[in-house]
C-alpha cells in the first residue's frame, strides 16, 4: 500500500469513527431527552405518565378515568388499595423500555397489566391498520379490567383465564367481526373448547388462541346477560371465597359448568346458521352468481340445439332444388 493511499484510509477511519461518536451521542440525548419529557396527572385512582405527543389521548383518558373505576370495580365487586400508574408509550421503544419484567411481549401487543405491581404499560403508538380496531381507552378498560379481576381472586390463585380474558374484553367492549366469524366457524363445526381446558393458560398456536378469547368473550357475557348481573356478582362472590369455579357457578346461579356451557353453546346455535355464515363472507352471494351464470350457459346450449334442429327440419321440409 503506498504512503498516499495510507493516508487516506486513515484519514477515512478516523472520520468514521468521529461519525459514530457523533451518532451515539445524539441517540444517547435523545434517551435522556425521552426520559425527561415525561408529564404525570395525578388522579383519586390512578398516575397517569405520558408525553407531550400522547397529550390528546392522555387528556380523554383522564376524562373518563373516574367512570371506568366505577363501572369496572362495581361488577367486581373489589376494589384496588392502591393507585394504578398507568403508562402512555408514544413508541415501540418506550413500550419495551416500561415493561418490568425480564421477558418481554411480542412486538404487536399494544398493552400490558401486573396486577401486583398495579402497572399499565400501553403503546399509544398504534399502526394504520391497528388503529382501526383498537382506541387507547379501550387498552385502557381491558389492562385495568384485569387488574381488577386478578387482585379480586389473588388469595384462590388469581380468576380463570377465560374469565379474565372475557371479563377484560367485555368491559372494553372488544368484538370484532372477526371475532364474530371465529365464534360463527366453531358453532357450525361444534368443535368448542371445554372451558376447562381455558382454566389455566390459553392455547400457543394463534388461530385456536383467537377460538379461546372469542368463546371467553361469548361466554361472559352470555353469563351477565341471561343470568344477570346480580348473580355474576355472586359468581365472582363465591370464587372469592375461595370456592372452584364449578361450585361457585352452582352456589350463584344453580348450574354447575357443563350445563352452563351446554346452555351457551345452545343459544349460539339458534343465532347462527350456515346461510347467515354464508352471506356474512360473500360465498352465497358468489355461489348464488354462479348458478345463474351455468343456468345461463345451460339455457343457451338449449336454444342452440333448439335452433339446430328447426335448421335441420326446414332442410327436410324444403329441399334445395337446382
Amino acid at each position: 500500500m503506498s504512503v498516499q493511499l495510507y493516508r487516506h484510509f486513515t484519514a477515512l477511519t478516523k472520520f468514521l469513527r468521529i461519525i459514530r461518536f457523533a451518532f451515539s451521542f445524539i441517540v444517547l440525548c435523545s434517551s435522556f431527552s425521552v426520559a425527561a419529557s415525561w408529564e404525570t396527572q395525578q388522579l383519586p385512582h390512578f398516575s397517569i405518565y405520558y408525553q407531550p405527543i400522547d397529550s390528546r389521548i392522555a387528556q380523554a383518558l383522564i376524562k373518563q378515568a373516574d367512570t371506568i373505576y366505577r363501572t369496572i370495580t362495581e361488577d367486581a365487586g373489589y376494589a384496588p388499595p392502591r393507585k394504578i400508574s398507568v403508562y402512555l408509550c408514544p413508541t415501540p421503544e418506550c413500550f419495551h423500555q416500561q415493561q418490568p419484567m425480564t421477558v418481554k411481549l411480542p412486538k404487536w401487543a399494544v398493552g400490558v397489566a401486573y396486577p401486583g405491581l398495579n402497572q399499565i404499560v400501553i403503546r399509544s403508538a398504534l399502526t394504520l391498520q391497528e388503529r382501526g380496531y383498537i382506541k387507547p381507552i379501550e387498552i385502557f378498560k381491558h389492562e385495568f379490567a384485569h387488574i381488577v379481576i386478578e387482585q379480586t381472586l389473588a388469595e384462590r390463585g388469581g380468576a380463570p383465564r377465560w374469565l379474565s380474558e372475557g371479563f377484560s374484553m367485555y368491559h372494553a367492549r372488544q368484538w370484532t367481526i372477526a371475532g364474530q366469524r371465529t365464534l360463527e366457524e366453531v358453532t357450525l363445526r361444534n368443535d368448542f373448547i371445554p372451558l376447562a381446558m381455558l382454566t389455566t393458560a390459553f392455547p400457543s398456536d394463534e388461530k385456536t388462541a383467537r377460538i379461546a378469547y372469542a368463546q371467553s368473550y361469548s361466554v361472559v357475557t352470555f353469563l351477565v346477560n341471561n343470568y344477570e348481573k346480580p348473580i355474576f356478582h355472586k359468581f365472582i362472590n363465591n370464587l372469592r371465597k375461595g370456592m372452584d369455579t364449578n361450585t361457585a357457578l352452582v352456589y350463584s346461579a344453580e348450574v354447575n359448568l357443563e350445563d352452563l356451557e351446554l346452555e351457551w353453546q345452545a343459544s349460539l346455535k339458534k343465532r347462527y346458521s350456515w346461510i347467515a355464515y354464508l352471506i356474512n363472507i360473500g360465498l352465497f352471494w358468489f355461489a348464488l352468481s354462479v348458478g345463474f351464470v351455468i343456468i345461463y350457459l345451460l339455457k343457451r346450449q338449449k336454444m342452440r340445439r333448439v335452433q339446430k334442429r328447426w335448421e335441420e327440419e326446414e332442410t327436410l321440409e324444403f329441399p334445395e332444388t337446382e
